[in-house]
């Protein structure tokens, strides 16, 4: 597949570079090419992950009420409803931004090596695919077990919209620094136990990202001055040689002036215009367990601001490990007598121990709302950042105390370039999350029908996109 689409590039550049173009329209060809397809602005992929699974109370905590359109936010979800202030951010109603998935089942899971239910949730929540079998890692079951079967959703998805930028993908986490010891510390890979370690350093993370962005507002405007020259210089050489050729390659020269208009968009209003470095706080320890807050906003920050920028269209954020066996003290209604993951375990009804772990819930709804705010907030043509990107918010369990692979929970957020239709709860009757994975590519504009492994179904979520 990668290599068709480089051959189809090649043919684009020969086609422009006969035509007699000058050597200042070639660095904006392969902008052109991502323009072609008709879409103004890039779609973005970014995978929010909070391990450590929900309530043992779940679903009746989390699912919303009601019907596909008419329905009310759960005690957990209820931040999306706006009204709460996180980290300096007032949050709007973000219900209608969002879509609320029930019955969708992680089969793969259960078909996986038994090394503990984080673990064989980790394996599978991205790749639709058994983990593997083998001797490398053990944990709370009775077997043991090899890495993950195969590539991850937001790689498949980098591999089609993250190539024309200076990252195909961004793997941040959030004290989570086990590397790629052991498939708890791993969200993604790129194939069958490839997996990708996870930077959980803000500081490191920026100087990685943005160590040649860290320019002033006056030299970006130079920048981008400079870059729209050339494409004004690129549409006069465009319009030099419509004259010059038959028919059917001047409809062709007239979808690259198309693309032109589009690029100029982009540098205008668009991509780029409301690039800002982020300011990440100094003195933050990323293996504190207090600092669990800020660093998390910082590396959201960043996240937000590598898409804003165009540095990547595929990013993902993980809270902790799976599973996580740090307190969350600093969220009210938390004693921080015990860890997430030993209040994880507590019988259903142990009321002192589920209401704890439903604030630690609301807490992550609240940073998962902070995150969609913030891309809301950055304008994009005529609409927003979100309404170009999908962002899937996944776990590795779904009731923690008995780490059910059934009935996950998912939320969506973004219109992902008008692929989506948000503000609705979409149920399902117990049908393979690799559907909702099929989903996730087709959303992003690859057209397969299939992904993980074939035996769990194929076809997308019906109605999903």
């Amino acid at each position: 597949m990668q290599r068709q689409r480089r051959q189809r590039r090649a043919g684009r550049r020969e086609f422009l570079k006969g035509l007699g173009l000058s050597a200042a329209a070639m660095p904006f060809i392969p902008m052109l090419e991502s323009r072609a397809g008709g879409q103004a602005f890039p779609l973005r992929l970014v995978v929010f992950c909070t391990t450590t699974g929900m309530t043992g109370r779940y679903p009746d905590n989390w699912a919303p009420v009601g019907t596909v359109d008419d329905f009310t936010m759960s005690p957990i979800l209820a931040p999306l409803s706006g009204g709460d202030t996180v980290s300096g951010v007032e949050i709007s109603n973000l219900v209608g931004d969002c879509q609320f998935l029930q019955g969708v089942d992680m089969a793969s899971y259960y078909d996986s090596p038994n090394v503990g239910g984080h673990p064989r949730g980790m394996g599978s929540i991205l790749t639709g695919t058994p983990i593997m079998d083998g001797s490398m890692f053990s944990g709370g079951g009775n077997e043991t077990a090899g890495w993950a079967g195969g590539i991850t959703v937001d790689q498949e998805v980098a591999n089609i919209i993250g190539q024309d930028t200076p990252f195909s993908s961004l793997e941040l986490g959030v004290d989570n620094f086990g590397g790629v010891e052991h498939l708890r510390y791993v969200l993604s890979y790129k194939g069958e136990a490839q997996p990708l370690p996870v930077e959980s350093d803000p500081y490191a993370a920026f100087d990685r990202i943005f160590g040649d962005l860290a320019l002033n507002p006056e030299q970006m405007a130079r920048l981008r001055a400079e870059r729209l020259s050339v494409i004004d210089f690129l549409d006069r050489d465009l319009a030099r040689i419509d004259s010059r050729v038959s028919a059917a390659d001047r409809n062709k020269i007239e979808a690259h002036v198309d693309a032109v208009r589009g690029i100029e968009q982009r540098l205008t209003n668009g991509v780029g215009a409301n690039c800002e470095v982020p300011d990440i706080p100094g003195g933050l320890n990323p293996n504190s367990n207090a600092a669990f807050p800020e660093v998390g906003r910082a590396q959201m920050d960043m996240l937000v601001a590598a898409l804003a920028c165009g540095v990547t269209n595929v990013g993902s954020i993980m809270w902790g490990g799976a599973p996580y066996g740090n307190d969350f003290s600093w969220v009210d209604g938390v004693s921080g007598n015990d860890t997430f993951h030993s209040l994880s375990h507590a019988a259903t009804n142990n009321a002192g121990a589920q209401d704890q772990l439903e604030a630690i819930s609301r807490w992550y709804t609240q940073q998962f709302a902070y995150f969609v705010q913030r891309l809301k907030d950055i304008p994009e043509g005529d609409g927003t950042l979100l309404d170009n990107t999908m962002v899937l918010w996944v776990t590795e369990n779904a009731r923690s105390n008995n780490h059910s692979g059934n009935n996950m929970p998912y939320v969506i957020a973004g219109r992902a370039g008008g692929s989506l239709t948000p503000g609705r709860f979409l149920t399902y009757d117990s049908v393979p999350h690799n559907q909702l994975l099929v989903s996730v590519c087709q959303a992003m504009g690859h057209g397969i029908e299939q992904f993980g492994d074939p035996q769990y179904g194929s076809g997308g979520l019906v109605g999903l996109v």
